[in-house]
């Protein structure tokens, strides 16, 4: 994708992944995370919550 795009995704599908720079999470109508798909993983990993994709 170009640098200067922005596209929103809305999806249940760890696939998608792939695909994303960033990655938001809204719950109960609030936004309950906005980092950096790098930054998610590397919490995820160190919590032994990786997603294979």
């Amino acid at each position: 994708m170009a640098g200067d795009r922005t596209m929103i995704i809305a999806t249940h599908k760890a696939a998608v992944l792939n695909i994303v720079d960033r990655i938001l999470v809204i719950q109960d109508g609030q936004l309950a995370l906005d980092k950096p798909k790098a930054t998610v993983f590397e919490q995820e990993k160190a919590r032994g919550q990786v997603v294979n994709i």
